[in-house]
């Protein structure tokens, strides 16, 4: 496991800096805006593939069962 593999504590104190859209490319935003949008990463990576990254779209996201 990489250093940046680790959940990084500070993560939770964070906030990204673009509150309307989401930067899948950051490991810690990544893990954010999943937490955040109830998803997991891998959910919210398709997420953005197939709506785009702006969060108001993401928010209304439903991944298929």
């Amino acid at each position: 496991m990489k250093s940046t593999d680790r959940p990084n504590p500070n993560d939770q104190e964070r906030r990204p800096s673009d509150m309307a859209n989401v930067n899948i490319n950051e490991e810690w935003e990544l893990r954010w805006w999943a937490r955040e949008l109830g998803l997991s990463e891998e959910q919210l990576k398709t997420a953005v593939h197939e709506v785009g990254n702006a969060t108001t779209k993401l928010r209304q996201y439903r991944p298929p069962n």
